[in-house]
């Protein structure tokens, strides 16, 4: 009787196993090919091309799904399967970022386009993690302080902090200047400055 027990109990853990969708994860090649590329980026205008590309990356299925939507709506194939590739992307494009950012530092904003600058923050918010974003805080802050990012950029990024952290955007009642919700959004994630 235990072993059917037993036997049942693992049988519906491993039907039920099937049935969810698999996390994407890049293998080994794609992370050396990346690694690769990122080493090659030897003057500004490699480096400015390299961000821009993953910016393109970001947009195409972003552009994609906003058509799939039009022409299929939510409960659709079409739209499942597009979502996956918009979140493959994203998990690529990180790892392309975390590695530029590893090796490059964050972009200056004298050697390379507003585009390219800003697209390290822009890939940022699409990681789910806090964990995953607020290890950039030092980085992204002196680009800030370095007049490479605005305040409004460095809003977008803290906001997503706060958001992660506490399940809810900051919310400030009255006009405000971003420099103003920057030192707000420090204090109350309790970050540095």
């Amino acid at each position: 009787m235990i072993r059917l027990l037993l036997f049942s109990a693992l049988a519906i853990v491993i039907l039920s196993c099937e049935n969810q969708p698999k996390e994407y994860v890049p293998g080994m090649a794609f992370e050396r090919q990346i690694k690769e590329e990122i080493s090659s980026l030897n003057n500004s205008l490699r480096k400015e091309s390299y961000l821009l590309y993953i910016n393109r990356l970001d947009k195409e299925p972003r552009i994609q799904e906003e058509k799939v939507l039009e022409n299929f709506g939510y409960e659709s194939e079409e739209y499942k399967t597009i979502k996956e590739k918009i979140s493959r992307t994203d998990i690529e494009n990180l790892l392309r970022v975390e590695y530029y950012l590893e090796k490059h530092g964050y972009p200056d904003a004298d050697s390379i386009s507003g585009l390219a600058v800003v697209t390290p923050i822009f890939i940022l918010q699409h990681s789910p993690s806090y964990e995953k974003r607020v290890p950039y805080f030092d980085m992204i802050y002196k680009a800030y302080l370095d007049k490479d990012i605005e305040a409004d950029l460095l809003v977008i990024y803290l906001d997503g902090l706060h958001q992660l952290k506490f399940n809810e955007f900051l919310k400030i009642d009255g006009p405000y200047q971003p420099i103003e919700k920057v030192d707000v959004l420090l204090e109350k994630l309790e970050l540095k400055k």
